[in-house]
């Protein structure tokens, strides 16, 4: 005898976010199975716990559920202006907030946001993190393997030096190729502008003419803040704070 099981909220909330998505006409019989009206927009929310009590959520009616291990997933239909949907105890687990997507492209919210919860889970602290505020970073750790390989390649000048001078080099590159200039890296270093020149001067020594091209200056510019990345991602893990910079 075949063991025939009730289509529930949790089969359309697989489906919404599989790739690639299923056609319409199974979306619109789970939905009507599940009682949920089709939203035009929809935004994942990935939530993990920061210990072992799992304090409960109050998840308002409408938000769809589902589970990746420990992980709570939370689909929210057309999320704009409707922030109540979740109404409290967020404040005791991890969370990030993927985009806001059309209903189709749910999976992309879902991935992205669980993907984010995963940089953040070295850090082990309660707090709320965005994929808009990550963008670049995700981008950037989408392979660590050719991001440490553009590394190696772009950041050999540095070497050989000691690991806290390489260190000062490294964020006075990045302010200066950030900032395009050495007003602006002094500033965001908190540095005097002479002393920036200073390791500036030591800068160009190192790299010789590479940094006159502007191919080049963008890929060390891509290494350096993906080092950043990493070394945040291995040891606190990606935070509000840490941004995409």
């Amino acid at each position: 005898m075949t063991d025939i099981r009730p289509v529930g909220p949790t089969d359309l909330f697989e489906a919404l976010v599989s790739y690639p998505p299923p056609d319409e006409t199974t979306v619109a019989r789970l939905a009507h199975l599940a009682g949920w009206i089709l939203p035009d927009t929809v935004q994942a929310i990935a939530v993990a716990p920061v210990d072992a009590a799992h304090r409960p959520l109050t998840i308002a009616p409408g938000i769809l559920t589902g589970a990746r291990g420990d992980v709570l997933c939370l689909l929210l239909p057309d999320p704009k202006g409707n922030t109540r949907l979740l109404r409290r105890g967020l404040e005791h687990h991890r969370v990030a907030v993927g985009p806001v997507v059309p209903r189709r492209e749910a999976h992309h919210s879902h991935r992205w946001a669980c993907r984010l919860l995963e940089l953040t889970s070295a850090n082990g602290h309660a707090g709320v993190v965005h994929v808009h505020d990550h963008l670049s970073g995700l981008l950037l750790l989408q392979d660590e393997f050719l991001l440490r390989t553009m590394a190696a390649l772009h950041l050999r000048p540095l070497a050989g030096l000691t690991s806290r001078r390489e260190a000062q080099l490294a964020e006075t590159l990045l302010a200066w190729l950030e900032g395009r200039g050495v007003a602006a890296a002094a500033q965001a270093l908190g540095l005097h502008p002479q002393t920036v020149r200073y390791r500036m001067r030591q800068i160009e020594r190192l790299f010789g003419p590479t940094l006159q091209s502007p191919r080049t200056r963008f890929e060390i510019e891509l290494a350096l803040k993906g080092r950043r990345l990493l070394s945040a991602v291995h040891t606190g893990g990606l935070t509000a704070r840490t941004g995409s910079r």
